[in-house]
């Protein structure tokens, strides 16, 4: 296979493409959809009798309200994210609109009045970023359908980041050797069968 850049042309028995939300743009005929969502993360300080120093762990709730939160290393405030249901389509993913309206604030400044009264109700930091997700919400890992040396990691539904050690582990172990001890048959809707 040859791989193209600005610069020069190499070749290579296999590559790793790792296209995250412009799986759709890059791999026109993937047969399957990767869509792509807009999600926003907001930092909230604790309040002054909730600052203890001692580190928090992360959390989640699944339930009827899902959102989790990543307290950050110092002990002074707590990044929140909210579940795709939360999130807007993306359309073009080169045209990711990276400002945060007032109103779409409001399900954070619920949940922070809700459940987490330690926080001030008011953002110190906003991010906004893009998730693929695939309608069965399983990722696509494993060699392209109709190139075998082309190993695609993509469409982890929110979840990529937290699985990348072990999703490069397992991509590495396609591109050089064809095959994985990983068990990968029970999230992938691409990947070859586990050796």
């Amino acid at each position: 296979m040859e791989i193209r850049t600005d610069t020069d042309t190499e070749r290579f028995d296999a590559a790793v493409a790792t296209p995250g939300p412009w799986a759709g743009d890059l791999l026109a005929d993937l047969p399957w959809q990767v869509n792509v969502f807009r999600a926003i993360s907001a930092w909230y300080l604790l309040t002054d009798d909730h600052r203890d120093g001692e580190e928090q762990p992360s959390f989640c709730r699944t339930g009827p309200t899902f959102f989790y939160g990543v307290p950050s290393p110092d002990g002074l405030a707590v990044k929140l994210g909210l579940s795709q249901a939360n999130h807007r389509p993306v359309d073009d993913p080169n045209r990711l609109e990276r400002t945060v309206a007032p109103e779409e604030l409001e399900t954070f400044t619920r949940i922070v009045r809700r459940h987490l009264p330690g926080l001030n109700p008011d953002p110190v930091r906003l991010s906004v970023h893009m998730e693929g997700y695939t309608d069965s919400t399983r990722p696509l890992v494993g060699p392209l359908p109709t190139y075998d040396d082309i190993i695609l990691p993509a469409g982890f539904s929110g979840q990529g980041l937290k699985l990348s050690p072990a999703m490069g582990d397992i991509a590495a172990d396609l591109a050089l050797e064809g095959r994985t001890s990983q068990p990968i048959d029970f999230i992938s809707t691409l990947g070859r069968t586990a050796a």
